[in-house]
C-alpha cells in the first residue's frame, strides 16, 4: 500500500515539475516574441539567445572598495546629509522634522551599499 503512496506522491511531484519547465517555456517564448516586436520582426522568426554571462576577473576588490566613496549614489547620499543637517541647526525645534527622516533613510542606504563591497 505504501508503494503505490509513493509512486503516485513521485508521479504528481513529476507532474509539477513538467508544469514548472513547461510554465518557464512559456515566458521564454513570449519574451522572444516581445523582442521580436520591439525590434519590428516578425514574431515567428527564428531568434536564438546566447545567455552566457562573462565575468571580468581583472577586477580588483580592494579598487573598488577605494573607489566606493566616489560613487555618486554615496556622494550624493553625503551632500544631502550634510545639507539636512545644516537646516536643522538653523530650524527651530519643532515636533516632527522630516529631514531626520530622510537621514535614517538616506544613511542606512550608504552605509549597505559601502557594505556590500567591503
Amino acid at each position: 500500500m505504501s508503494n503505490n503512496a509513493d509512486i503516485l506522491q513521485a508521479q504528481l511531484d513529476l507532474n509539477a515539475l513538467i508544469q514548472t519547465q513547461q510554465a518557464q517555456e512559456l515566458v521564454i517564448d513570449q519574451a522572444k516574441t516581445d523582442l521580436l516586436n520591439l525590434i519590428f520582426l516578425k514574431a515567428d522568426s527564428p531568434i536564438a539567445i546566447r545567455d552566457t554571462i562573462i565575468v571580468d576577473r581583472t577586477v580588483n576588490l580592494d579598487s573598488v572598495r577605494n573607489k566606493i566613496n566616489n560613487h555618486p549614489v554615496i556622494v550624493a547620499a553625503s551632500q544631502q546629509i550634510h545639507i539636512n543637517e545644516l537646516i536643522e541647526r538653523k530650524r527651530p525645534p519643532c515636533v516632527i522634522q522630516p529631514f531626520a527622516l530622510l537621514r535614517v533613510i538616506i544613511l542606512p542606504v550608504a552605509k549597505v551599499l559601502q557594505g556590500l563591497l567591503c
